[in-house]
């Protein structure tokens, strides 16, 4: 019995060692493949340079961070490709690199490259297969800077990343983001254009109208304001907020203009609200809101 505990105690230590070494050599893999990149990064010919560039998008670490902004200094289309990897590594650079990158955009004509890469849907960071997610990450991180130009490309070009591949994957990003004072907006407005999760953007724009925050609740309102009937899957909750004795006067105004654009069963319930509101309401602000709505959307009584 003790030598066969002992024979599978070397078995489980050599399976241990043969996983270490396994991973150990993958490491050493991407760190010799990022060499290579690095060192065609070098040649005179912008096509082998941009080819290095997109190569290093998959296995770059913070020592090819000085040669990429390099690169994306540059013209197309090694700035291409250089930007496409920089936002698909990203999450994965050490924080001195990434504050690195966000120095970088300090100067408004950096900006104006990556800016060019994202607005071109049939080239640009679509084609380089730069991911939503990927790309809402270093622009949110952006936006969050004191940097004038640095926090204008994040809070400018995030509604970008709903373009780009697995828009979905960065729901949770743009959620937590909604809820942060600095990046509320740009949050809010990339949430209510991201169709492949209308339902589940719809509903957190609605809840954080509970913000103790009014610049969360108001970024929140343009928000929904701007999905019109695309946000009606929130009338459950905009109908809760315009009820609620507790909801901050501003989120009951909030809840009662976006409540116009409901429809279908989800927004059963939504004219007798506005109704009520509309006669009232402790607020005649709120009062004056659902009235314009009732009006706006012929759905009062006799109408």
């Amino acid at each position: 019995m003790a030598a066969h505990r002992g024979k599978t105690a070397v078995l489980g230590a050599s399976a241990l060692a043969l996983g270490a070494l396994a991973l150990s050599g993958y490491v050493a893999r991407d760190r010799i493949i990022q060499e290579w990149h690095l060192l065609r990064l070098r040649s005179s010919d912008p096509e082998v340079r941009a080819a290095a560039a997109a190569g290093l998008g998959a296995v770059a670490t913070g020592r090819a961070v000085p040669a990429l902004l390099d690169a994306a200094g540059g013209a197309p289309p090694v700035r291409d490709a250089a930007f496409a990897a920089i936002l698909k590594r990203g999450r994965k650079l050490p924080r001195a690199s990434l504050e690195d990158v966000l120095r970088f955009f300090e100067d408004p004509e950096r900006v104006a490259g990556l800016a060019q890469l994202l607005r071109c849907e049939e080239s640009g960071a679509t084609r380089a297969g730069v991911g939503a997610a990927d790309c809402a990450w270093l622009l949110l991180q952006a936006a969050r800077s004191g940097h004038w130009s640095v926090h204008a490309l994040g809070a400018t070009y995030l509604p970008s990343c709903c373009r780009l591949e697995r828009p979905e994957e960065a729901f949770p990003l743009l959620a937590g983001a909604l809820h942060e004072e600095d990046v509320s907006f740009p949050a809010a407005v990339t949430l209510s254009d991201l169709d492949s999760m209308r339902r589940e953007a719809a509903l957190a724009l609605a809840e954080a109208l509970r913000s103790p925050s009014r610049n969360v609740r108001e970024c929140a309102g343009h928000g929904l304001l701007r999905m019109g009937e695309r946000a009606a899957a929130a009338a459950p909750v905009l109908l809760q907020v315009l009820r609620g004795t507790a909801s901050a006067t501003d989120a009951r105004i909030l809840a009662a203009m976006a409540l116009g654009g409901a429809s279908g069963p989800e927004a059963s319930g939504a004219s007798e609200a506005l109704e009520r509101a509309a006669a009232s309401d402790d607020s005649p602000e709120v009062r004056a809101a659902a009235a314009a709505t009732l009006e706006r959307t012929g759905s009062g009584r006799g109408r």
